[in-house]
């Protein structure tokens, strides 16, 4: 007696069974939201000592008045310089 649909024995169901599984739909995954980095200027914390140094270092290379030398170095800090 011949056997009634052995589904293994076909060669065009097996190929059949593949084209379905990768047929099937994948849902999307969610979207994430990545913040921007922020600019290296923002992150760090300036602190006295570091305006101090720049100033000094302001002042060793072109002399000048020393508050004009602080405030530079201040503005070069913030500007990430």
């Amino acid at each position: 007696m011949a056997s009634k649909g052995n589904r293994n024995s076909s060669p065009s169901t097996a190929t059949a069974q593949k084209k379905g599984a990768a047929s099937r739909s994948v849902a999307p995954r969610k979207p994430v939201s990545v913040a921007a980095p922020e600019p290296q200027a923002r992150k760090r914390e300036i602190t006295r000592e570091m305006i101090a140094a720049r100033a000094y270092e302001l002042w060793k290379m072109r002399g000048g008045d020393a508050e004009q030398n602080w405030l530079e170095a201040e503005q070069l800090l913030r500007s990430g310089m």
